[in-house]
């Protein structure tokens, strides 16, 4: 379950995730939903309120990127991405030279 400061999403957890200097990637596993997509607009938009309320501003965009992940190629492939995106962040076009 993935705890939010109104409550619970049941079904739901984070199953890999990483922290950048300008974004975050979080892989989220939804169960039992008709539209995982729909689902997750409503847990990203929880995520952004409530950080933005501990920090007492929003350092958020106003959207995001999600994907429904379809097949164990997919998965793999996402997983790693998220594992290996900090060890690219020198490369980066945002990282301070």
């Amino acid at each position: 379950m993935i705890y939010y400061t109104n409550g619970w999403y049941n079904g739901c957890k984070i199953i890999h995730f990483v922290v950048m200097p300008y974004l975050i990637h979080l892989l989220i596993q939804i169960a039992g939903r008709a539209s995982p997509s729909t689902y997750s607009g409503d847990i990203v938009c929880d995520l952004k309120s409530a950080v933005s309320r501990i920090i007492g501003f929003s350092p958020w965009q106003r959207s995001f990127h999600d994907h429904v992940i379809r097949n164990d190629d997919e998965y793999n492939r996402i997983t790693e991405y998220i594992k290996n995106n900090p060890a690219l962040w020198l490369e980066d076009c945002f990282y301070p030279k």
